[in-house]
């Protein structure tokens, strides 16, 4: 085709689909809501209707971007459908995100757009850490609420454990039961065997309590030789009776170590009490220092006995 053919070839387009198509490009290119519509253009239903489209479909985006996911919109049409498929997933991974802040684990739910894929890996990632966070915290505290020569609980985990237990006992309405045991004579056997002997006779008066207590009963180490038994449902009538297994259990069997053999004794402090609503650890304190009291009296009563008194 000749340069003279060319000049002479009539446009594809008119003008006036020209100058649509123009003002259609300069609507692209702005903000939706600050356009000024041509003259020729301002009773155009299709034209308004884009414009609408378009105006809707700005207003979401900035509506993510500022992380407004509850954003609606009456507009329908292709465009509108893909934001409102983004905001699903945005709301779906926010969720995830909460849970993971909860201590749940991450699931999968989308995986159909490489922005969830790769949230999927972050947030597997970020579970996995928090996961193992959460395990070794469990572990600390499990290792600071054990006395690391018996196994027994510890005075740092005295006030949470036997307060869960007896909350738990005062939704059924059981009675409680607390046993103050303090080896007699401890000193003595530390310094006539030495101590290595004092922590075999302390482990081992700890496994013999394991052995006698039930699975729902509590044991922990004060300190030195001192252990407070809980009992977080027990029939008052019946703690005489208990006491006498205990100490005979305990008690009748000779402990072995290198070298020797010994037999010990101990005195205790045992009260009973009904834990009411709003049972508190200032309660429990004061249960536990009049089982103290009820101890004190068995070794000034000459020790190796047990001094029951029910607490008011």
């Amino acid at each position: 085709m000749s340069a003279e053919e060319k000049n002479t070839q009539k446009p594809l387009l008119s003008e006036d689909a020209q100058n649509v198509l123009g003002a259609m490009l300069d609507l692209l290119k702005r903000d939706a809501k600050a356009f000024e519509v041509p003259d020729f253009l301002a009773d155009n239903d299709n034209f308004q209707e884009i414009l609408t489209t378009l105006i809707a479909t700005q207003e979401f985006c900035d509506a993510l971007r500022k992380g407004e996911i509850d954003h609606t919109t009456k507009v329908k049409g292709y465009s509108i459908s893909q934001l409102k498929a983004v905001q699903m997933e945005l709301r779906n991974l926010i969720w995830q995100m909460k849970e993971i802040s909860k201590g749940q684990s991450y699931t999968e739910t989308y995986s159909h757009s490489n922005l969830t894929s790769s949230f999927h890996s972050m947030m597997g990632h970020l579970t996995s850490k928090i996961q193992k966070l959460n395990q070794s915290k469990k572990n600390f505290q499990e290792i600071s609420s054990r006395d690391p020569l018996t196994n027994a609980y510890n005075r740092n985990a005295l006030a949470d454990e036997f307060l869960h237990a007896i909350h738990a006992a005062t939704e059924k309405g059981h009675c409680c039961a607390v046993l103050y045991f303090d080896i007699d004579f401890f000193k003595r056997i530390n310094d006539t065997h030495g101590h290595n002997v004092g922590d075999i006779v302390l482990k081992e008066f700890v496994k013999r309590i394991e052995h006698c207590k039930r699975d729902t009963d509590l044991c922990c180490r004060l300190g030195g030789e001192e252990f407070i038994v809980l009992m977080p449902s027990v029939i008052e009538e019946f703690i005489p009776k208990i006491d006498e297994r205990f100490r005979r259990q305990l008690t009748e069997k000779e402990i072995d170590f290198p070298g020797g053999s010994l037999s010990f004794t101990y005195s205790a402090g045992i009260t009973s009490f009904t834990p009411h609503k709003g049972f508190s650890e200032d309660d429990l304190t004061d249960i536990i220092n009049f089982a103290d009291q009820l101890l004190y009296e068995a070794k000034r009563s000459g020790r190796a006995r047990s001094i029951i008194q029910n607490y008011h």
